[in-house]
């Protein structure tokens, strides 16, 4: 870029009242000499940083982001110590069958009762046939009052496990879970090969004769968006990854301002120089595949709408920064070397100073 600087000096610049008809000759010499230039080792080989807080050093063709495009966000949730809980469950289950085993037991003596209880009624149904009198209800009484000692125990038992399950679920208290994502992108490169593939519209300015403006169509061959995922939730383990997506044959455009220049000391000089006032670059947006959005819906609990929302933060940074930061550092590089770069000669020679 400095030998071509030194190729042009400062110029007495005089602007005449005068118009050139525009033809495609100059079309097609603007399409050529741009894409010249930013082939160039001077275009392609200027580095540049996307910010002062980031430390890796980008060309045109090898765009690194750091943390500039990077979105991230953390939810968390209480839930009840399930570990503790089944705890406590195993707890009152034991109990619960301690309880059953000693209502068995007890039961047990109770059927020694009722064989008694029975033998007496068979007695009695004997005694009945020769006029004797007889009954059995206090043996009777006694099986029932067992039978319920026993089921009464038995209730109080279950009873006191229950009362020691919900303390010990009290005292178990909750566990925050948390959870999150992180999106990143890395870098994109491709940039570097975009083309000029139009030239049209060169228009006389109003109320001048020697301004134009002019309209271009670009086109990037191929551009790979390298782009970083971390998702996660307790107790799953974290999902993390890279993602390149590709994108082929991208359009944008670009605006310029072509100006008719005379150097009556330098004739040589004079000619047509042009400067870039806007570039739109137009680059992949979904830098993450819809097919991971369902995987991690799948695996963790939280809606799609959670992660897209992320993604949607994410593709307006990246926009953001294409429109802004990115598509100025490509035209003040474009300008540095077009402002002393002469694309056509042209006559001044029937003007005077």
């Amino acid at each position: 870029m400095n030998l071509l600087k030194k190729l042009f000096k400062k110029k007495n610049v005089v602007k005449p009242q005068v118009q050139e008809d525009p033809n495609s000759l100059l079309e097609s010499t603007i399409k050529n000499t741009l894409n010249l230039i930013i082939q160039s080792p001077e275009i392609q080989g200027l580095t540049f940083k996307v910010s002062s807080d980031c430390d890796k050093t980008s060309v045109i063709n090898d765009i690194e982001f750091c943390n500039e495009v990077y979105v991230h966000d953390s939810y968390s949730w209480e839930v009840a110590n399930d570990a503790c809980v089944s705890a406590c469950k195993a707890t009152k289950d034991l109990a619960y069958s301690t309880c059953d085993a000693t209502r068995q037991t007890c039961k047990t003596g109770c059927e020694a009762i009722e064989a008694t209880y029975e033998t007496c009624k068979i007695a009695c149904c004997y005694g009945c046939i020769w006029g004797k009198t007889c009954s059995c209800d206090s043996l009777k009484k006694d099986y029932d009052n067992c039978n319920n000692s026993c089921n009464d125990m038995s209730s109080d038992c279950k009873s006191g496990a229950d009362s020691m399950y919900n303390g010990c679920v009290d005292a178990c208290g909750y566990l925050t879970m948390t959870g999150g994502y992180e999106f990143r992108l890395m870098n994109i490169k491709g940039v570097g090969t975009i083309q000029v593939t139009n030239v049209y519209d060169i228009v006389a300015k109003p109320g001048t004769q020697n301004v134009f403006s002019v309209s271009m169509d670009l086109n990037i061959p191929q551009v790979i968006a390298n782009s970083y995922y971390k998702v996660w939730q307790d107790p799953i383990p974290a999902m993390s990854g890279n993602l390149p997506v590709v994108a082929n044959n991208v359009t944008g455009k670009a605006t310029g301002i072509l100006t008719i220049i005379c150097d009556f000391d330098n004739p040589d000089k004079s000619g047509y120089y042009l400067q870039i006032d806007s570039i739109d670059i137009t680059i992949p947006t979904n830098v993450f595949d819809s097919n991971l959005l369902f995987q991690l819906v799948e695996v963790y609990s939280k809606e799609i709408e959670y992660y897209t929302g992320g993604i949607v933060k994410l593709d307006q940074m990246l926009l953001d920064m294409a429109d802004g930061m990115l598509a100025k550092e490509v035209e003040d590089l474009l300008n540095d070397i077009l402002k002393d770069y002469k694309l056509l000669s042209v006559d001044c020679s029937s003007l005077t100073k």
